[in-house]
Order: structure tokens, then C-alpha cells, then sequence
């Protein structure tokens, strides 16, 4: 056997590496692992010198011939090959870290040949006096068709549109007690990245949907759709930071650019506007330098830190997360009382949780819009939150002159399209709320409320199946997600998928949706009885004084559904006897099982009435 037909393959682990065709497998069942580019080409150096302590200089020099590279990017390269091969941060079954010298790779490794099908001998060669013939008659034949054709101009293929997911940091400080400070870093280069109006941003749930998960570069280019993306570490003690980040191509997993920035803590601002800079830099794009995202900042430190922990635990939305990201807000403004995006943020907490707010508390919660919006007039979240609350309020006009005026200020922010899209449907405006819904799911691929959304949308409007294609797909990206499993059993019971139906609906706790699921399924066959008894225990349930509005919507839909007009009006009437007007009519406009009342004059006075401050 010639070297001509071999070629070399390792065994370690629960793996197999493939040199010649650049493969990493499973070796349980066979399965290739989506590892590319510098990644591959660093674990193949390490398993051809298994057991050898490799320093620093050697590995730079081995895998970044002829290019001057920082540590860093070394540093990022192994810390991304040990998440591709399963190790967690507190076990090296494959590479040991030797402090101060280098790195080892230290399992088993098991090198064999493999042996290459020869190629089938060629032809021999026709005589020379017949070869020339034969081109020269080809050459005559190729000129004659090519006259015949009309000169054609070749066809260009346009590179693809830039676009970038930026990763979460990665939290490395000794007492891991960063993690707040490592996102909000993240999501602050992603604001200002967002600038550029020839590079698209994926936004922050999508992108930070991968935080903590053992996944390459080219995966998560390929499942966000992007061209590039931005990965990054930070180190934070005491007054020091340190700051790592790697702009990465996501087709190749090659590095573009890379950075460490050593620095006191008070100059976070101008780490971040570094890095934006530097990534633009390396795209060729230009970030127009927006005043208005400025005007909305603060240049406290203390102040920032304290809001990047509010961020923080109003993302995260657990129990007693939305107190502790209130707390934040108010310790930024007792700093800087000027902070716009800090009274924004306040204003969305105030939101989350005062669905059935007081008087007292409406009257709390305008001032801080009002403080927002006198701050951070062209700060699109003060015009957010600004709609949120005057459409709490029941005025509908002003609450839709906020929501322009936050789309013409930054018309890819998801929370910004999911805010207006919403209002529009209110609105009744139908078509418009569902097109900027669209918006949002594209810049946010991963948001399971985007898809969820989207999803109810559309089966209001009778588009069941986009409908369920969304909400399960919102289903696949949060299984928790609240109403999920009810909303896809009410759409699989508008398409007559009684099966599909009531594998949902046996997802849901039992209660009153999924009482409503079964009485809607009526129509399934040897299911009347069911429907009929679900229907009766929801009316029971209802007559509690401490029950809301939702049930009452629910027992409507139920009547609408089964053609009995006069009782789904009834109950609707009652609903909005009840507290949360608002959130009544929101209800009833996107209910698909309402849409037989639209017609009645009643409904429309229903909804006037809904109206009423």
C-alpha cells in the first residue's frame, strides 16, 4: 500500500477523527460533529501528539503559520474545542490546561490506516494525429454555437448581506458572580452594532439562546442565518476588568479579529464602543453614531452597573426577579437621575407586573414614563413603554402615536415591532399587526413569544396552518411557554385534528384550559358528553367572585363556537364586568372562536365599552 492510498485515523473517547476527510465522529452511533476550520485543525494537532506538553508558542506558530495572533484567540480556540467535545468546565478528560507552560492532551488515543480504493487505471492515450483532430473539430464545432447566440453578459453572484450574532460573554471572573455584567456588556456592543444600517443584528434572544450550550461557531451561524459571529469573555475584579472578544466568520469558524482589553472598570464605556468599532472595522460597514441611543445613557459606571443588573433579572422573570430588577433601576436613578434608559427600564417593570395596577399605582407608573420620555424623547423603549402604559389607560390614540414614533426611531428592535404589532391588532388593524409580528420573529428567530404570538395572530384571521406551524415551533423553542399547549389544541380543533388535539390538550394541568380545550372539541367524534360536562365545570368555576375576566372569555368562546350567540354575548358582557378591561378586549380581538359575534352590533358595543377609562 502506497502513501498514495492512506491516510491516517484516531480513536479517543467516545470519538473518531477522520484526517483526510476533515470529519469528527461519534463513535456510538456514526454521527458527524459540526466541527470546522481552526477548531478541527487544532484538535488533529493535538491527537497526532498525544500526551506531549505543547507551550503556547509552539501551538500559535503551528496553527496560525505566517500570522501574528494574540494568545486570546488561542485560548478561545481550545476553550470552543473542549465545548465540542462534551467536557464540562470542571473535568479535562481530553486536554489538561499545564498553568504558565502550555497545554496537553491527555486521553488514549488510537491511531490506524486507512486504505483508499485505488482508481481505476486511465485510458491509454488516443494517436497523436487523431487527438489534435479531435480538439481541433470540437473548436470549430464550440466557435459555430457561439456565434449563433446572442452575446449574453455572465451572471453575478452577489455576496451575502452581512449579518452577525453577538454571543453572551462568558463570565471568567474567580467567583463567577458576573454573569449580569458579562450579558449586559454583550447586549450594549449589540445596541451599538444595531447602528449600522447595512449589517443585520440578531437580537438578544435569539443570540443569547445558546448561552451555557456545547455548540460550535457554524452551527449557531447556520441556525441564526448569520455571516459572522461575536463571541467574548470577561474577568472582573475589583476596579480591573479584563475583556476578550473574537469576531468569528460562521462559515469557516475562522477568526477575523480578536482582542483582550485590560482595563480599569470605569472605562467599560469605551471598551464597548472599541470592540463595535473594531467588529465594524473588520466587516466594512459603518455605524452611524446614532445621538439619539447616546441620549438615553448614562457616563456613571456605577450607575450602568447597576442597570445591567436590572436588565438582568427582568430577563431572567422568576418569581422575585422582577423586585430585585426594580431594585436596580431605583439605585441607578438615585446615581444619575438623569438615566433614561434606566427610567425605561423601570417603566417595563411596572408593566410586567401591574396588569390590574391601582389607581395609585397608574399614577406611579406615569411619572416614570413621563420621566422616560422627558429624558429619552427619541429613545425608542421610552416610546414603548410610553404605548404600554397609555394602552393600559384605554387611550388607544396616543398609544399608537408612541408606537410610530418607536418604529421610525428603531424599526428592528423585537420588542419595539412585538409592541406595535400587538396594538395594531387591538386596533383591529389585522394585516399590519401581523406583518410587523413577521419583522419581529425575522430578527428574533428564536423568541418563543415572537412565535407564539405570530402564531395566535394568524389563526384570528383564519390562517390555521401557519398558525400551528409557528406555535409549534414556539412549543419546540420553550415547552413552558405559558397557554403553548392550549393555544395549539385550540387551533388543531379549528382544523378538525381531534387527535392532535388531545395529545395538546393531555399536556395541560388540569383546570380551566383544559376543561375549555375539551368543550371546544365537541365536535369530536363520542366526545359530546366530555364536552358538555367541561363546559359545565368551567360555568361552576365562574361563579367564584374572585375569578378574572379569562374564564369568563373562555366560557364565550365555547357558546360562540357551539353557534349559541346570546349566551357567548352574556359572557363577554360579564367578562368585562370584571377587572383587566384591557386585557379583555385584547382577548376577544384575537379570539378565532369570537369571530361569528363580529357582525352583531352587540359585539361592537362590547367593544366600546372595553374602551371606557
Amino acid at each position: 500500500m502506497t502513501a498514495e492510498h492512506a491516510h491516517r485515523s484516531y480513536e479517543f473517547g467516545e470519538f473518531r477523527l477522520d484526517a483526510l476527510r476533515r470529519v469528527l465522529c461519534s463513535r456510538l452511533d456514526g454521527q458527524p460533529l459540526p466541527v470546522t476550520g481552526k477548531i478541527f485543525d487544532t484538535l488533529l494537532y493535538f491527537v497526532e501528539r498525544p500526551g506531549q506538553l505543547l507551550d503556547k508558542r509552539t501551538l500559535l506558530a503551528a496553527l496560525w503559520p505566517n500570522v501574528v495572533v494574540e494568545e486570546s484567540n488561542l485560548t478561545q480556540t481550545i476553550h470552543t474545542l473542549r465545548r465540542v467535545l462534551g467536557e464540562r468546565p470542571d473535568e479535562h478528560r481530553f486536554i489538561v490546561t499545564v498553568p504558565g507552560r502550555g497545554y496537553r492532551f491527555v486521553a488514549a488515543v488510537t491511531a490506524t490506516t486507512v486504505e483508499e480504493p485505488r482508481q481505476p487505471e486511465k485510458r491509454k492515450l488516443l494517436p497523436a494525429a487523431a487527438a489534435v483532430a479531435i480538439v481541433v473539430l470540437a473548436g470549430i464545432v464550440f466557435w459555430l454555437l457561439q456565434g449563433s447566440r446572442q452575446p449574453q453578459r455572465s451572471a453575478s453572484v452577489d455576496p451575502p448581506a452581512l449579518s452577525i450574532a453577538v454571543l453572551p460573554f462568558v463570565d471568567m471572573s474567580e467567583a463567577q458572580d458576573q454573569a449580569y455584567f458579562a450579558e449586559g456588556l454583550s447586549e450594549e456592543i449589540l445596541n451599538l452594532l444595531a447602528q449600522s444600517t447595512t449589517l443585520r443584528v440578531t437580537a438578544r434572544t435569539s443570540s443569547f439562546s445558546f448561552k451555557g450550550r456545547s455548540v460550535d461557531i457554524a452551527t449557531i451561524a447556520d441556525t441564526l442565518k448569520t455571516t459572522h459571529v461575536l463571541e467574548g469573555s470577561v474577568r472582573k475584579s475589583g476596579n480591573r476588568m479584563r475583556i476578550t472578544a473574537q469576531l468569528v466568520d460562521g462559515a469557516s469558524s475562522a477568526h477575523v479579529w480578536s482582542r483582550t482589553y485590560d482595563r480599569d472598570a470605569t472605562d467599560v464605556f469605551g471598551v464597548q464602543d472599541e470592540i463595535a468599532a473594531a467588529v465594524a472595522e473588520s466587516l466594512q460597514v459603518t455605524l452611524t453614531g446614532n445621538a439619539d441611543l447616546r441620549s438615553g445613557q448614562t457616563r456613571n459606571a456605577g450607575a450602568f452597573e447597576h442597570y445591567l443588573q436590572g436588565r438582568y433579572f427582568f430577563n431572567r422573570r422568576g418569581a422575585a426577579d422582577l423586585a430585585r430588577s426594580k431594585e436596580y433601576f431605583e439605585r441607578a436613578l438615585q446615581i444619575d437621575p438623569n438615566y433614561a434608559r434606566a427610567w425605561a427600564g423601570l417603566a417595563g417593570v411596572y408593566h410586567v407586573s401591574e396588569q390590574h395596577a391601582t389607581a395609585e399605582v397608574l399614577a406611579a407608573w406615569g411619572a416614570v414614563v413621563e420621566r422616560a420620555l422627558q429624558l429619552g424623547p427619541n429613545l425608542a423603549e421610552s416610546h414603548v413603554r410610553a404605548a404600554q402604559y397609555f394602552w393600559r389607560r384605554g387611550d388607544n390614540t396616543t398609544s399608537a402615536e408612541h408606537c410610530k414614533r418607536a418604529i421610525t426611531l428603531n424599526p428592528s428592535d423585537p420588542l419595539v415591532l412585538s409592541v406595535s404589532a400587538g396594538k395594531a391588532f387591538d386596533a383591529g388593524h389585522w394585516s399590519e399587526g401581523i406583518a410587523l409580528q413577521r419583522r419581529a420573529v425575522a430578527v428574533d428567530p428564536l423568541a418563543a413569544v415572537a412565535r407564539g404570538n405570530l402564531g395566535v395572530y394568524l389563526a384570528a384571521v383564519g390562517e390555521w396552518e401557519g398558525a400551528i406551524t409557528e406555535l409549534e415551533k414556539a412549543h419546540e423553542l420553550s415547552p413552558t411557554l405559558p397557554r403553548i399547549d392550549s393555544d395549539i389544541a385550540r387551533v388543531q380543533i379549528l382544523r378538525e385534528r381531534f387527535d392532535e388535539a388531545q395529545a395538546a390538550a393531555a399536556r395541560i394541568p388540569a383546570g380551566p384550559l383544559r376543561d375549555q380545550c375539551t368543550a371546544l372539541g365537541f365536535r369530536a367524534p363520542g366526545q359530546k358528553a366530555a364536552s358538555d360536562a367541561a363546559l359545565a365545570r368551567m360555568v361552576a368555576q365562574a361563579s367564584d367572585a374572585n375569578r378574572d375576566s379569562a374564564l369568563h372569555v373562555a366560557i364565550a368562546e365555547v357558546y360562540a363556537f357551539r353557534g349559541d350567540e346570546e349566551q357567548a354575548l352574556k359572557w363577554l358582557d360579564r367578562a368585562l364586568q370584571q377587572t383587566g378591561r384591557r386585557w379583555t378586549r385584547e382577548e376577544m380581538m384575537q379570539s378565532p372562536f369570537l369571530r361569528a359575534l363580529h357582525a352583531d352590533a352587540r359585539w361592537r358595543t362590547l367593544l366600546a365599552s372595553a374602551d371606557e377609562r
